[in-house]
């Protein structure tokens, strides 16, 4: 029986919509699959093991000193990039046991994450000659606090300033005194200048604030010692041997050649100062000075012990 052309024609039609249908789905299971397939990749890519990065248990003003004893480990799936944390292996130990040391570039609230951007390694180490001093002849800043860095520097009644000892960390501090790490050089050389400043009259040790210290470089030192103390430095055997090459290619007269060195016109405007200083006013001066720094010293003494009985 012969097929309806009409029917024919609908077969037909039926059969080429069927194909194209099918062809359709295969193009949509292909594209389907293929962004599948890259979204497991893009999973794949961000899934990364757990690591252990570094947060603050307090706030850091810029320049203080940071350890991992005062920050607080935290686990986290890092689907960032993480190489700029800190991590456990960015806390090393020294020989002696001691946790390295960072100093804060800048202000850092509690809790927050600590990268590398925000800290820069503690250069300073812990020198074996290392003692914690205690000084209240210093003038101090109104709003100087513990954690913050200083200069101390000696200014003469013609208004000439030297810098004494650059970037201290202070330790702590109350309304008079000031505790401060010294290596050996830096105790010689403030003694020298606080015996300088009881010579002469209108002299005075200040100690000035770094504004930002985790960003700014310690300054130069221009203060010269006077030749009784830089004869007992080269002689001290608890200065260490870098420190007094560092002071001999500074400050000794026989490595300088020329003769406006900056030690000859630092030590000159010095001594000018107490040429005309007999030395029983010299003495006077200094016993004078002595007597008022221990009397400080004996007071906070007394407080200290009534506070411990």
């Amino acid at each position: 029986m012969a097929s309806n052309p009409i029917q024919r024609r609908a077969r037909q039609s039926f059969l080429i919509g069927f194909l194209i249908a099918l062809i359709i789905m295969a193009v949509v299971v292909v594209v389907l699959f293929s962004k599948i397939s890259k979204l497991n990749e893009e999973k794949e890519a961000l899934r990364v093991e757990e690591i252990t990065v570094y947060t603050t248990s307090k706030d850091f003003k810029s320049g203080e000193k940071i350890t991992a004893d005062s920050l607080v480990p935290t686990t986290i799936r890092a689907e960032l990039d993480v190489t700029s944390y800190l991590t456990s292996a960015s806390f090393e130990y020294d020989e002696e046991g001691n946790p390295k040391e960072y100093i804060t570039k800048v202000d850092i609230p509690m809790g927050t994450m600590i990268t590398e951007g925000m800290i820069t390694a503690d250069e300073n180490g812990r020198p074996n000659d290392e003692r914690l001093m205690e000084y209240h002849m210093i003038v101090l800043p109104s709003t100087l606090e513990a954690d913050d860095y200083v200069d101390i520097r000696i200014e003469f009644p013609d208004g000439t300033s030297y810098i004494v000892l650059s970037k201290k960390y202070v330790e702590m501090t109350d309304s008079r005194g000031i505790w401060m790490k010294m290596t050996e050089m830096e105790i010689n050389t403030l003694n020298s200048a606080i015996v300088e400043s009881y010579y002469i009259e209108g002299t005075q040790l200040k100690a000035v604030k770094y504004t930002e210290p985790g960003m700014q470089e310690a300054a130069q030192t221009t203060y010269a010692v006077n030749n009784e103390v830089l004869t007992s430095i080269y002689s001290n055997p608890n200065i260490l041997v870098e420190a007094m090459n560092d002071l001999a290619a500074k400050w000794d007269r026989k490595t300088l050649r020329q003769d406006a060195s900056d030690y000859q016109i630092s030590r000159d405007k010095i001594q000018n100062y107490m040429s005309n200083l007999e030395q029983d006013d010299k003495t006077a001066a200094v016993e004078a000075g002595q007597t008022t720094e221990n009397e400080a010293i004996n007071a906070k003494r007394d407080e200290y012990i009534g506070e411990l009985e």
